[in-house]
């Protein structure tokens, strides 16, 4: 988000262009929603994580080549962090794994709060934990 306008998907080549030209030297908001619901709709967990993204200012030539390579389309904002277009990317401030798609450290928390998931078990059990089971 940037300037309170969600930035989604892009339809074509020119709404690309135009995400990129108004994220360019400025800074801007990924922000991600995770729920955990059981299959009966009652929620277990649920948040929003932030994090903010400074681009560096792109050349008219840089912001066309990279629309050229084809790698922001379909993307959200116009770019992928994790690939091609990190070039961009000149800080983030908060959860890199947010901004590529989901924060895995929130998503790790919210799974240990819950006792779905014992992480790293030093016995080498199942990490399932005991007080979460498929039939809960």
């Amino acid at each position: 988000m940037i300037d309170k306008v969600i930035l989604g998907k892009h339809r074509d080549e020119g709404e690309a262009k135009s995400m990129l030209l108004r994220l360019s030297g400025r800074e801007h908001q990924v922000i991600t929603g995770t729920s955990i619901v059981k299959p009966k709709k009652e929620i277990l967990y649920s948040e929003c994580v932030e994090s903010k993204v400074k681009f560096k200012s792109l050349a008219p030539l840089e912001v066309e080549g990279y629309i050229k390579a084809s790698e922001p389309m379909d993307k959200a904002g116009g770019y992928e962090a994790q690939g091609i277009g990190a070039f961009m990317i000149e800080k983030i401030h908060g959860s890199y794994t947010n901004v590529v798609g989901l924060s895995l450290s929130h998503l790790t928390d919210a799974f240990k709060k819950l006792e779905i998931l014992r992480p790293f078990a030093k016995d080498g059990s199942n990490s399932k934990s005991k007080k979460y089971t498929e039939e809960n």
